[in-house]
């Protein structure tokens, strides 16, 4: 066991299984009620965590950000509960209709996402992208949008999700591991060998770490979003994480996107 600081407070995990912790909604609430002092501990964790370790982030930091983003959301739509006048706010579709129950989730994503990019930036300041690009993304049969916030050879991070149910295959990364950080919704997921079959859920505020070589079979529900961090070795990830979904969908725009934002953030990391 290892003890990790999480920022205001401190809790024992092990690093050879799988992560979890949730955050109490008091606690939470009491962390809103004063951002300046929450954000300038923050800021200061984080500083502290890479003067230690080299790395600049940590997932039980990326976490508590995004229980702090989805808290907000919901403390907002308690205060104004959503109206049809809320589907201004998208892009008119070309014909058909919107569901009612497309709105919400629709909306709930992007409240939270929008709220989770402003909270890492405050943070992290150019460490993490202004204008971060949009793109599909496609691994194992999973079909989401990411969005990425962060990449260098050593570590990237980035918002991960799906307005529509999703099942597929994790991926092999034999250099690094990743940690699928759960802001909101619900993920599933299980291993092949013997003593992982057993299928493990994953709730927001849970973290899942898909250590190096493992390989998962996983499922997202409607409207789930993760913070994707991934530790190690990033380049050799790249042809699974970018290159393949290119060979598979030739989907030119999404490859060049996903390279042209790591170019910049690595550009912004070395100035």
């Amino acid at each position: 066991m290892k003890k990790l600081i999480l920022g205001l407070f401190v809790l024992n995990v092990s690093w050879t299984s799988l992560l979890a912790q949730k955050f109490e909604t008091e606690y939470l609430d009491s962390l809103l009620k004063d951002p300046f002092t929450t954000l300038e501990t923050q800021q200061i964790s984080a500083v502290n965590f890479t003067k230690a370790t080299g790395y600049d982030f940590k997932p039980e930091h990326l976490n508590l950000v995004g229980a702090l983003a989805r808290r907000e959301y919901d403390l907002l739509r308690e205060r104004h509960p959503l109206t049809d006048a809320d589907v201004t706010k998208f892009k008119k579709p070309n014909g058909g209709h919107v569901e009612w129950a497309n709105l919400v989730t629709a909306h709930r994503f992007e409240g939270i996402a929008k709220s989770v990019h402003e909270r890492l930036r405050n943070i992290y300041k150019d460490k993490i992208l202004e204008h971060p690009v949009r793109v599909i993304n496609n691994v194992g049969g999973m079909w989401a949008v990411m969005e990425i916030y962060n990449c260098s050879t050593t570590e990237y991070v980035a918002l991960f999700g799906s307005m529509f149910p999703q099942k597929g295959y994790s991926g092999l990364y034999p250099f690094m591991e990743v940690y699928d950080i759960m802001v909101d919704g619900k993920m599933v997921s299980h291993g092949i060998e013997t003593d992982t079959t057993l299928p493990v859920t994953y709730e927001a505020g849970e973290i899942s770490l898909l250590e190096n070589s493992e390989r998962r079979i996983y499922a997202l529900e409607t409207g789930a979003m993760m913070i994707d961090y991934g530790r190690g070795f990033i380049p050799a990830a790249m042809d699974q994480g970018i290159f393949t979904p290119y060979k598979n969908n030739k989907d030119f725009a999404s490859m060049r996107d996903q390279v042209l934002a790591c170019a910049k953030s690595f550009l912004n990391r070395i100035h």
